[in-house]
């Protein structure tokens, strides 16, 4: 596995200014563009490659989901597997799935809006877990686990609206 911050040369943390993840992408990619090695077909596949690589990391950082599951796969913790146990949050995602069941186009797009807002505070709910003292804190480790699940959901809804 790849450290996404390492390829972009960021530091490691959740918190990531989207002009700065895109500067830094920007720079990578110039650095070992495919274009650059027109000459050498071996330095040209390594170019296309570790392009590739900068994608992936690109849109891993710039996806607040996929960033919290990196952060803990880098610290070795695994978000997989993880119950929720949470009985509330599992009646809400019932009746979420039932409303867009059951919605028409015009609720879809009301509806799409709310789910956009619980996403963001749900993202920032994460940072807030992410600045705490993360790496030994077990209890944290299994709150950011449990917001990630919470963040999946989310994400999953939204596309069934759109």
């Amino acid at each position: 596995m790849h450290n996404s911050f390492s390829l972009l040369n960021l530091p490691v943390s959740f918190q990531i200014q989207p002009a700065a993840l895109d500067k830094a992408y920007r720079v990578a990619i110039a650095a070992c563009h495919p274009d650059r090695h027109q000459v050498d077909p071996m330095l040209r596949v390594q170019a296309e490659q570790m392009s590739a690589m900068l994608n992936q990391a690109h849109a891993t950082l710039a996806d607040p989901l996929l960033r919290a599951e990196h952060l803990l796969s880098l610290a070795g913790i695994t978000a997989a597997g993880h119950t929720l146990d949470d009985k509330e949050f599992l009646m809400q995602q019932l009746t979420w799935r039932e409303k867009v069941a059951n919605a028409e186009l015009g609720e879809k797009a009301r509806m799409q809006q709310q789910v956009t807002e619980y996403t963001a505070q749900v993202s920032q709910h994460l940072a807030q877990l992410f600045e705490q003292n993360w790496r030994q804190d077990k209890e944290v480790q299994k709150r950011i686990k449990q917001t990630i699940h919470h963040l999946s959901f989310w994400y999953k809804l939204r596309c069934q609206l759109t």
